[in-house]
């Protein structure tokens, strides 16, 4: 949705590129800068504590802490533990297995984070390069109305086709929420996006014929339009 911007600023002229991007992308916000270094520095700080534990494990015990196992592998290892138990001393044993538990507790807790932490950073910077695209769209878009008369009856004419293209395509496919592209077809777009962009389980039918509609919307171009207005009026 975002490389379609220029729909965007033709239906609100006087809005700024940022402000354009802002009614386009609900996640804009959080892709600013700081947000990403600070994603990238909790990753890099999570997984150095990571390995600052499991290596300080292996030099107290001389081996990697003990995977994690199902209540199902703990029942049918018992025997084997309960055998290996009986060889150390009761005290030495109960202090291990409340040190492994809470260590394997603990790193599985950091590793799922860390994990998440990554995922989150690696969608933000897909995020940030649609974001980026679509300001490119949009600067190509403000760089061919610059010298356009009466913008807003241009941008009006404009988004009329596009809305016609539009609602072609998407007239029988409701948002998950119940909004139709009837109802506001630029918007629709807007929220149809951010849905797709979530990618719900729930939403997957809607998502899949979402995907299907945009493979097959055709919209102006702002160049041939304008070229096509000026013969008119010639």
């Amino acid at each position: 949705m975002l490389e379609n911007m220029p729909v965007i600023a033709a239906a609100h002229p006087t809005l700024s590129p940022q402000e354009v991007l802002q009614l386009t992308s609900s996640s804009w916000k959080s892709l600013i800068a700081e947000k990403r270094l600070e994603y990238q520095a909790r990753a890099k700080r999570l997984w150095d504590e990571y390995l600052e534990a499991r290596n300080a494990y292996v030099k107290q015990y001389g081996h990697p802490p003990p995977a994690k196992r199902s209540k199902a592998s703990r029942s049918s290892n018992a025997d084997e533990q309960r055998k290996a138990a009986a060889s150390s001393p009761a005290q030495g044993e109960k202090e291990y297995r409340i040190f492994s538990q809470f260590f394997t507790q603990n790193c599985d807790t950091q590793d799922t984070i860390y994990w998440k932490t990554i995922d989150r950073a690696v969608n933000l910077k897909g995020r940030y390069a649609k974001c980026q695209r679509g300001l490119n769209a949009l600067r190509l878009f403000l760089n061919e109305v610059k010298d356009v008369a009466d913008k807003a009856a241009f941008s009006s004419q404009f988004l009329g086709l596009v809305r016609k293209a539009v609602i072609e395509n998407f007239k029988d496919l409701p948002l998950p929420d119940g909004f139709r592209v009837t109802d506001g077809p630029v918007e629709y777009l807007s929220k149809a996006d951010v849905v797709a962009e979530k990618g719900n389980s729930r939403d997957a039918a809607f998502i899949s014929s979402y995907k299907a509609a945009m493979g097959r919307l055709k919209l102006p171009n702002v160049a041939e339009f304008r070229e096509q207005t000026q013969n008119t009026h010639l």
